[in-house]
């Protein structure tokens, strides 16, 4: 039952982290206050042994690679950008790395 509990929460939270870019990504600074929220709750609370680094990777190595991408022509951001991405994106890309690096692990171990 426990790796069933593991993946209902799994599948419930990223579900509502999908809904939520989704629904949000019109509105780049409320979309990039909540993301900071998240971040803060998470780190704050939730932080298990040095997942900062990995955060501090995806949000650096995930948006580097949308902005060649982007600038490339493939997609296009909606609103204010800095390199071609937005301001909220580093931020998606940590916390969705640390998130289902962790759902990984669970799963592993």
């Amino acid at each position: 039952m426990g790796k069933l509990k593991v993946h209902l929460y799994f599948i419930v939270l990223f579900g509502v982290w999908l809904a939520t870019m989704s629904l949000l990504w019109k509105y780049p600074v409320l979309l990039t206050v909540l993301l900071l929220a998240i971040t803060f709750v998470y780190f704050a609370f939730l932080k298990k042994g040095k997942e900062h680094y990995y955060f501090i990777v995806a949000a650096i190595a995930g948006p580097i690679g949308e902005a060649i991408v982007s600038r490339s022509g493939l997609w296009t951001y909606y609103g204010s950008t800095v390199f071609g991405v937005p301001v909220w994106l580093p931020l998606a890309w940590g916390i969705t790395f640390v998130v289902i690096k962790r759902y990984i692990d669970s799963l592993v171990n």
